[in-house]
């Protein structure tokens, strides 16, 4: 995702903010303003200007056209989309969301400004020009479309020469700002330019004298790969004359990069591709005719995925895989089909970069399949299926490493039970969902101690339907709680327990109710509150609980709505929700970030390995301190090392 930043002075951003939040307490008071006569909502009620800078600021740039991410300043949580910012009022718990605009006229008379916009379906948007005259906000709207607004007259034009405008989505609209086109008249006969109350004169500045030109830089993702960027500055323009050269630094190191151009040999539009992940201020320089310059930048995030280190290859050995970060390094536990083995792995250090040898942890007969690795106790412990018997096992290592471990106990014998299964600590103690294949039930266990060394006995927690699939199981609200795919319609649903132990249960809540949907389904706590990733239809979707418990769910979000999805994976990354994905009709991987810590917007899914020939299953994703992973089985049959358990670092 590309992050644009334009900072205002301190002077105006720190004010402009507690206008913002002043206002979204302060009680409806008189509005004057010609050309809005709808009552405004809350959290747009008229209060006091603040004072704007004196002197022009490096952002306030003399652009007519400005991309709606080129703002001086904004509200938190706004979504950039470059050029397009988001303003998701309407999303999951949002409030007032607002960006701010700044045109530095220098000398010109302002005309009008028109905003582009596109808003969703009910929604309407505030336009709030500066009014130095009267030292307040002027509001105009709503506007459901794009608009264009009159500010011809000295009292919009600050002491600094500035013209500001602010667009504002009130709670329950969704706005995308496209861009803003300022209107000016560079005839100095014409009059204005005076600033607060100049109301005319001779309009200062022009008389002839070369005017700058104006960059303007965006960036986005070429294709969706996550290193390579297409720079675009087409909406550079010189007032006077024409740009003769852009030039670019695109790692922000102060020396101009050599750019090969493309097939077009259009120096405005040009694609870089970074070698090492980090954070970027690329910066565009273009030069008119007459030799004057200027400079514009944006900041972008380049997220970086390791080669695919194959940790274990040694006969078939992979799928099953469950990933966690074990005393600082991810560890791996997971199936080896050769010798119906569980086994487990861990890395060298905290990253994973290297990896150790294959630890056996249990070979007493075809086992280690449906694997859920957890701490347990400052261990590392594993719930898994032992194939031969039919039974739900449970084993912990003996130290907080996993190098050694201890004897595997069934837990659950009666029927067949186990092939999907979550393990978590609840109220203290390890605990286990899992499916009951013999009865189409979803089962509970819970250990006695907070070891695991004995087990109470197993319950049935749902009865209805063909329930247990793909269960993962956490804490939610201080309760245990499970999401999983069945019910009497193949649907995602969620049941959470009425006692913090997990001895009796509600009733389960269907979440998503769409016909065959919640496949895959992957369950974490996403500030504070459940969420889910799921495959529906072929694509991935997204819902989290408006309440701790998971009573009540906020509406689906699809990321993909085409394809054919497999192996979800959710899990928070650097504290917003990142979801790793398999696509068998494109036979690649693919990951999606969330731009917020709830997951109410989301960037576009990225492909982040294979094209075509690569095939991947039993996805597992997980992070650390300050790295994340992803696990997971290729059988990739060009490759000779595969089938193979392979491992993804993501930083």
């Amino acid at each position: 995702m590309v992050n644009k930043t334009r900072r205002a002075s301190q002077v105006l951003l720190l004010p402009f903010v507690a206008l913002l939040a002043a206002s979204c307490t302060a009680g409806q008071s008189g509005l004057q303003t010609e050309l809005s006569s709808a009552a405004l909502p809350l959290g747009l009620e008229q209060a006091a200007l603040p004072e704007l800078p004196d002197g022009r600021s490096a952002s306030q740039k003399p652009e007519k056209q400005v991309n709606g991410s080129a703002y001086a300043f904004c509200s938190a949580n706004v979504l950039e989309m470059p050029p397009a910012l988001w303003l998701n009022a309407g999303g999951p718990e949002a409030e007032l969301q607002w960006s701010c605009y700044g045109f530095d006229l220098q000398g010109q008379v302002p005309l009008s400004v028109s905003i582009d916009m596109s808003n969703g379906a009910g929604s309407s948007a505030y336009i709030a020009l500066a009014d130095y005259d009267s030292g307040r906000w002027e509001f105009h709207g709503p506007y459901a479309d794009d608009c264009e607004l009159a500010n011809d007259d000295a009292r919009y034009i600050s002491p600094s020469d500035t013209v500001f405008v602010a667009v504002l989505a009130p709670a329950g609209n969704d706005v995308t700002v496209n861009g803003l086109l300022f209107q000016s008249d560079d005839d100095p006969g014409n009059g204005g330019g005076g600033g607060n109350g100049g109301g005319g004169g001779n309009g200062g500045g022009g008389g002839g004298q070369n005017q700058p030109p104006m960059a303007a830089l965006s960036a986005a993702l070429h294709d969706g790969i996550i290193h390579y960027y297409d720079f675009d500055a087409t909406l550079s323009a010189d007032p006077d004359g024409s740009i003769v050269s852009y030039e670019y630094d695109f790692d922000g190191d102060g020396n101009w990069d050599e750019v090969l151009l493309d097939d077009d040999d259009d120096p405005s539009t040009v694609s870089w591709i970074y070698t090492e992940p980090g954070y970027y201020s690329p910066v565009l320089r273009v030069t008119d005719d007459d030799g004057a310059m200027d400079t514009d930048s944006v900041d972008i995030l380049v997220r970086g995925y390791s080669d695919a280190l194959h940790i274990d290859s040694e006969g078939l050995v992979g799928s099953d895989s469950s990933l966690l970060w074990i005393d600082g390094v991810p560890a791996i536990s997971y199936y080896a089909e050769d010798d119906g083995d569980l086994c487990f792995v861990r890395s060298s250090d905290g990253e994973g970069r290297t990896w150790g040898q294959r630890i056996v942890v249990d070979a007493t007969g075809n086992v280690g399949r449906a694997t859920s690795l957890a701490i347990v106790d400052g261990f590392p412990a594993i719930s898994y299926y032992d194939v031969t018997n039919g039974d739900l096992s449970y084993v912990r290592a003996n130290d907080a490493a996993g190098l050694s471990w201890g004897s595997p106990q069934p837990v659950a014998t009666i029927g067949d039970v186990g092939s999907f299964n979550s393990l978590a600590v609840v109220d203290g103690h390890p605990a286990i969902a899992y499916k009951d294949s013999t009865g189409n039930d979803l089962g509970y266990v819970r250990a006695n101690d907070a070891k695991g060394d004995s087990w109470g006995e197993p319950s049935v927690i749902v009865d209805s339907g063909s329930s247990g699939h793909y269960c993962k199981m956490v804490v939610a609200g201080g309760r245990p709680a499970v999401s999983y795919y069945g019910g009497d319609g193949l649907h995602l649903m969620y049941v959470r327990a009425q006692d913090s132990s997990g001895a009796s249960w509600q009733q389960p809540v269907e979440v998503d109710g769409r016909d065959y949907t919640g496949k895959y389904a992957s369950l974490q706590l996403v500030d504070g509150k459940p969420a889910i990733a799921y495959v529906h239809s072929g694509g991935v979707s997204y819902i989290r609980a408006a309440d701790a418990a998971g009573d009540n769910w906020y509406e689906p979000v699809d990321l993909s709505t085409l394809g054919s999805a497999e192996w979800t994976s959710l899990a928070i990354v650097d504290g917003r929700p990142h979801i790793a994905y398999y696509r068998s009709d494109k036979g690649a991987l693919y990951a999606a970030e969330s731009g917020d810590s709830t997951g109410a917007g989301w960037a576009a899914p990225l492909k982040i390995k294979g094209s075509g020939n690569f095939n991947a299953s039993f996805l597992s994703l997980s992070s650390g301190s300050d790295v994340a992973g992803l696990a997971y089985y290729d059988t990739s049959l060009w490759d000779e090392d595969v089938p193979c358990l392979s491992y993804l670092r993501i930083y």
